[in-house]
């Protein structure tokens, strides 16, 4: 795990050739498939979430990718960002600044579920991508979670079942919107 800056964030979207960046978020283009559903954060939920996000929808797990925050629904909240300098300062980053958290993950899963279960329990807008398959997630200020991934990805076999139990519907909230190509700023 290690902490990346706004520019490197976007360079490594761009170069994995089937997302972009526009308006600071991550996207993908038409062709992905992008399901999304409502949740309350709180922290089992957030828990929850980053084990299936990480764990159940693709064939296999998720331990290597890039995530940021985009928002903080509670900018002045002390307690979640006492947490959060606390998580980091047990993997040894100290004084992360929450409006510039960006971290790459490579293949460090505990890193990686940690953090993105904090980021869903406070219910921050995130976007996390990996970097070894076509597979992301985001979530929206009004607590809303999308799951996104390339055609090519291997789902889990389970995923029909799971997409019917956490009541996911088909969105295109992951979209590329207006003009322009993928990859843009």
């Amino acid at each position: 795990m290690r902490p990346i800056t706004a520019d490197q964030f976007s360079a490594l979207v761009t170069e994995s050739g089937w997302a972009g960046i526009a308006d600071g978020r991550v996207v993908v283009d038409p062709s992905c498939r992008c399901y999304e559903t409502d949740y309350a954060p709180s922290g089992i939920v957030g828990a929850d979430l980053s084990e299936i996000m990480l764990n159940q929808i693709v064939d296999g797990r998720i331990s290597s990718g890039i995530l940021q925050v985009v928002g903080v629904v509670v900018p002045d909240s002390k307690e979640q960002g006492a947490v959060i300098s606390y998580i980091l300062s047990l993997l040894r980053y100290e004084n992360v600044p929450i409006r510039e958290f960006r971290f790459e993950f490579d293949n460090d899963y505990l890193a990686l579920v940690s953090v993105m279960s904090w980021c869903l329990a406070c219910g921050w807008v995130i976007d996390f991508m990996s970097t070894r398959i076509r597979f992301g997630m985001r979530t929206e200020q009004d607590e809303v979670i999308a799951a996104f991934w390339d055609n090519t990805v291997v789902a889990n076999p389970r995923l029909p079942e799971l997409l019917i139990n956490l009541q996911f519907s088909p969105s295109n909230s992951c979209f590329r919107r207006g003009g322009g190509t993928l990859g843009e700023r």
